[in-house]
């Protein structure tokens, strides 16, 4: 994404005399703990001078053609986060005497197995297709002594992800208009993951789209975040064409 960027704000510096206005260039800092975002906002990334719009490109491994651009300008695009955390309060004690104690290791296990029948059972069909949980339980516990206390934590809180239909269509036109080989539209894409750029679109209009880095052998066989994923670098002058168009 940086190399991109990057290419990108050499192309228009090096065209600056034809530029009608002010580009910002967005490089975008802890994103998966959704922190990014916030933090950029905060410091005045959308103001001085004001921001109009927003287009962010995110590069996509696995089995595909690098050439792909995927999309949505009718519905929502990624997922929101909602956070919470529970303390679960039990009782100290010895290893050899968990009967005189009361575990919360153990309460948080059964607390975290109810959750995740949750969607499976209080959801309808179509709600369930869009409900992803995600949980990080949080335990001390020696090999002789139980902590008091345990804790099960949903991860930070991030709105949907939803684009502007008119700026999406009109950055569709103009990816078209690039005549790069191999450039393929994708529409309607969503995606049960959530991204940090959701925060941006709901100040500005935005549109977010995914760039196609897979590989159409082996190497495409593991998804982002696998410790195996393998990006196609191919995609790196295509991106950046997209941007400094």
């Amino acid at each position: 994404h940086a190399a991109m960027l990057l290419t990108a704000a050499k192309m228009l510096k090096e065209n600056e005399d034809l530029i009608d206005g002010t580009i910002k260039f967005m490089f975008q800092p802890a994103e998966e703990t959704f922190e990014g975002s916030k933090n950029m906002i905060e410091n005045g990334i959308l103001e001085n001078p004001k921001v109009d719009a927003a287009l962010a490109y995110h590069v996509s491994p696995g089995k595909m053609p690098v050439g792909l651009f995927m999309y949505n300008s009718k519905d929502t695009m990624m997922y929101s986060v909602d956070g919470f955390k529970i303390t679960i309060k039990g009782k100290g004690s010895h290893g050899a005497y968990p009967h005189v104690g009361v575990d919360p290791i153990n309460i948080g296990v059964h607390v975290h197995l109810a959750l995740q029948e949750l969607i499976a059972r209080e959801s309808d069909n179509e709600a369930r297709e869009k409900l992803v949980r995600r949980m990080k339980e949080v335990a001390k516990k020696t090999a002789e002594v139980y902590n008091g206390t345990a804790e099960i934590e949903m991860i930070s809180e991030v709105p949907p992800l939803i684009c502007n239909p008119e700026f999406t269509n009109e950055i569709v036109s103009y990816m078209k208009e690039t005549n790069i080989p191999g450039l393929m539209p994708y529409p309607d894409v969503s995606a049960s993951a959530s991204e940090d750029f959701a925060v941006i679109a709901e100040k500005v209009p935005s549109t977010f789209m995914y760039l196609s880095a897979g590989y159409m052998d082996e190497r495409g066989e593991y998804p982002a975040h696998h410790p195996k994923a393998r990006f196609n670098e191919d995609v790196c002058p295509i991106g950046s064409a997209c941007l400094a168009h």
